[in-house]
């Protein structure tokens, strides 16, 4: 893992002035579906909480320069306070997100320049309510999704929510496992690779940053699937619930969905 996270320390699709912005002003990501549904699903959780329990702890893991959906889903709910930490590998993304204008709710913040895929290099101090992770956990192994989940497991307070938005293998294509040496040729990941860079460039974005970010997607995004997400997540102990989105103005958005665990 540690080389995993060496390289992305330095990943310029991340870096400032990468293609990885256009994204999310565009929207290719789905950031507003996952907006929507973190509202939803933090709604339901918030409503479980004692009516004394008014500060909520957030964790975002790879929280990356403009931590837009955690931040919209805080801003949601006025009458709560919130103390945020996020955490990320990028330099250059870290700089941007601790200038970030969080809402006015957010009472405390903290933005560490480390791992975001192992919690133990970390001296959290507190346990939190809310984990969330914005399209990272696709650039991992099954079993680096596994040892992660673990340790959010155990970071959690008891009824506290884990939100995964991310991007999901659809159900009919092969796993494929992120390879150590070479690009395995595989018929769906050439035309999905082609594709999504025919529709970033009909969005605007130029051949150079489409480019980056391909090539960025072709070295690292082996996602697995929303049912293999929910099953790595059962075993730890979660509760889950899988949320697809719909977008018709994106054709990849069957590619992309919510995964929640609840620690029960």
């Amino acid at each position: 893992m540690q080389s995993k996270t060496s390289v992305m320390r330095r990943e310029p699709t991340f870096n400032k002035g990468g293609s990885y912005q256009f994204i999310i002003g565009k929207n290719l990501g789905l950031h507003r579906e996952a907006i929507a549904t973190s509202i939803e699903i933090v709604s339901k959780f918030l409503s479980s909480l004692p009516k004394t329990k008014k500060t909520l702890n957030v964790l975002d893991l790879a929280c990356g320069a403009s931590p837009v959906i955690i931040a919209e889903v805080m801003n949601h709910f006025s009458n709560y306070s919130f103390e945020y930490t996020g955490i990320d590998i990028n330099p250059d993304q870290v700089a941007t997100c601790r200038k970030f204008s969080f809402p006015k709710n957010v009472i405390k913040k903290e933005v560490i320049e480390e791992n975001a895929w192992n919690l133990e290099e970390h001296s959290l101090k507190d346990k939190v309510d809310l984990v969330f992770i914005g399209l990272n956990t696709h650039h991992g192994t099954p079993e680096e999704i596994s040892f992660l989940a673990k340790q959010i497991f155990s970071q959690l307070n008891k009824g506290g929510v884990f939100l995964n938005h991310d991007l999901f293998r659809p159900e009919k294509y092969p796993y494929l496992r992120r390879p150590k040496k070479g690009l395995p040729k595989n018929d769906w990941r050439d035309e999905w690779l082609s594709g999504y860079k025919s529709f970033l460039k009909t969005q605007g974005q130029s051949e150079d940053l489409a480019e980056q970010g391909i090539d960025h997607m072709r070295n690292w995004d082996y996602p697995i699937s929303m049912e293999e997400m929910r099953t790595i997540l059962v075993k730890i102990g979660f509760r889950v619930s899988t949320h697809s989105y719909t977008n018709p103005n994106h054709p990849f958005s069957n590619f992309y969905g919510m995964v929640v665990g609840y620690k029960v």
